[in-house]
C-alpha cells in the first residue's frame, strides 16, 4: 500500500527538515556516522527533544519524514524535534557483550561512547534538551537499548525496543537494588517493548519476539522498582516486519510529546 500526503493549503509555506551526516570515531578504533535531521525553523537557543535510532540507518528517512509530518499536523500531540540515527561500521556493533570482557570493547564502553557522541557531536551542533532524549533500537540494537536503560537510565528518558534480541541464557541480567538506586534521582523513565511475532534467525533458529518482549517486561516487573514504566505491545503475531513503522511512530510520539507548561517553564530557567 502506498500512502500519499497532500497538503491542502497551497498558500502555506513549505518547510522541509534539514539533514547532516557527522562521522564519529570510537575509542578502540573504527567508528561510524550520525545521520541528523532537524526542523528548518528550529528556534535558536531553545532546547528540543531528540530521538536516537540505534543502528537505524535504514529507517532514518522514515523517522525523519514521519516526525516532520506529525509536527505539521494541526492538533498533533508532538512538537518539532531532532532525529538522529547512529550507524556503526561494524554491523554487529550493538551485539557487544555486557559481561565486562577484557578482550575488545564491551557494551558499557559503547554506551559511554554513544552518550559522549550525543553530548558533543549532536548537542554541540543543535540545541538539545538533555532531559528529553529518547532511543529506539531493533533486534540486537533493541536489546542494547534495554541494557543501556538498566545500566545507565539517565541516558534516555524514553526507550523503545522493537523485536529485541534474546539474551544468552534467555534472561536479561538485572540487579533490582542497583537499578532502584540509579532511578532514584531521575524523572520517570519509559520503556516500550514492541514485537511482531515470530522471526527466523540467521542460524535457522526461530526467535519468538513476542515471548521475548514479555520476558523482559516480566523480569523488570519482578524488580518492583519505582520510576520506570514498562509497556508491551504486540503489533502482529504473524509478521515481525510490521513492527517497524509502528515502533517508529510510537517512539516519535513518546519522545516528542509536548512538555507540560510548568515543566517547560522550569526547564527554561535551569
Amino acid at each position: 500500500m502506498v500512502s500519499v500526503y497532500i497538503h491542502d493549503n497551497a498558500s502555506a509555506p513549505l518547510s522541509l527538515p534539514r539533514t547532516m551526516v557527522v562521522p564519529i570515531s570510537l575509542p578502540w578504533g573504527g567508528g561510524g556516522r550520525i545521520l541528523l535531521s532537524w526542523p528548518d525553523d528550529l528556534p535558536a537557543g531553545d532546547g528540543r527533544p531528540l530521538l536516537v535510532l540505534l543502528g537505524g540507518e535504514n529507517h532514518f528517512g522514515l523517522a525523519r519524514d514521519l516526525a516532520h509530518l506529525l509536527a505539521q499536523e494541526g492538533g498533533s500531540p508532538t512538537e518539532p524535534g531532532i532525529v538522529a540515527a547512529i550507524a556503526l561500521d561494524d554491523a554487529d556493533g550493538f551485539a557487544l557483550s555486557w559481561a565486562g570482557e577484557t578482550r575488545g570493547p564491551s557494551g558499557e564502553a559503547l554506551a559511554a561512547a554513544i552518550a559522549a557522541a550525543i553530548e558533543v557531536e549532536i548537542g554541540g551542533r543543535l540545541p538539545v534538551d538533555r532531559t528529553r532524549v529518547g532511543a529506539i533500537g531493533f533486534g540486537a540494537a533493541g536489546r542494547f537499548a534495554v541494557e543501556v536503560l538498566v545500566a545507565s537510565p539517565g541516558t534516555f528518558a524514553v526507550t523503545v525496543a522493537a523485536n529485541p534480541a534474546v539474551w544468552p541464557g534467555g534472561q536479561p541480567p538485572i540487579d533490582a537494588d542497583t537499578l532502584r538506586d540509579r532511578l532514584a534521582s531521575l524523572s520517570p523513565r519509559q520503556l516500550l517493548l514492541l514485537a511482531g511475532g515470530d522471526e527466523w534467525g540467521t542460524r535457522g533458529k526461530r526467535s519468538r519476539m513476542a515471548a521475548n518482549a514479555r520476558t523482559i517486561a516480566a523480569r523488570l516487573a519482578e524488580t518492583r522498582v519505582s520510576g520506570l514504566s514498562v509497556t508491551v505491545a504486540i503489533v502482529d503475531e504473524d509478521d515481525p516486519v510490521a513492527v517497524v513503522p509502528t515502533a517508529i511512530s510510537r517512539a516519535i510520539r513518546l519522545a516528542f510529546a509536548p512538555r507540560p507548561p510548568q515543566a517547560a517553564a522550569v526547564g527554561a530557567l535551569s
